[in-house]
C-alpha cells in the first residue's frame, strides 16, 4: 500500500501529490476521487519514491479513464510528474499518451526526474 501526501497552493493553482510506495491500480484510481485539489489547474506528481509495478496495460487504461474523466475540467490542465528511472520515465509517458487522448489535449503533461524543471514548467503558465 502506498502512502499518498496531498498539498495544495491555492495562490500557485498547484497541487502537490507525492506517492511514496507500492501503488495499486484503485490507489491510483482514487486519487481524483478523493482530493478537492484535483480541481486545480497545475499539478505536481512526485513519483520518485513510488513503486508501480502492479499496474499493467489495462490498469494505467483504467487510470487514465479516471482521470481523464476528471481533468476535462481543469482550466489551462498542466500536469508535471517526477520520476526516478528511465524505466518508469517509459510507463509513465505512455499513461500520459493515453490521457492525453482521451482528454483531447486539453491536459498538458511533462515527465521529468528534476523538481526545479517541473515547477519552472508548471509556473510557465503564468506567462
Amino acid at each position: 500500500m502506498a502512502e499518498i501526501t496531498i498539498s495544495e497552493d491555492a495562490e500557485a493553482d498547484l497541487a502537490i501529490f507525492v506517492i511514496d510506495g507500492v501503488i495499486s491500480v484503485d490507489e491510483m484510481m482514487a486519487i481524483p476521487q478523493d482530493s478537492p485539489g484535483f480541481q486545480m489547474a497545475r499539478h505536481l506528481v512526485d513519483m520518485t519514491k513510488a513503486d508501480f509495478h502492479l499496474l499493467d496495460g489495462s490498469g494505467l487504461r483504467r487510470v487514465a479513464e479516471v482521470f481523464a474523466e476528471r481533468g476535462r475540467g481543469r482550466p489551462d490542465a498542466r500536469t508535471a510528474v517526477l520520476v526516478s528511472s528511465d524505466v518508469d520515465a517509459t510507463i509513465v509517458k505512455l499513461y500520459t499518451e493515453i490521457t492525453s487522448d482521451m482528454t483531447g489535449g486539453q491536459v498538458a503533461f511533462k515527465v521529468t526526474s528534476s523538481r526545479d524543471e517541473a515547477l519552472a514548467w508548471l509556473s510557465e503558465a503564468d506567462a
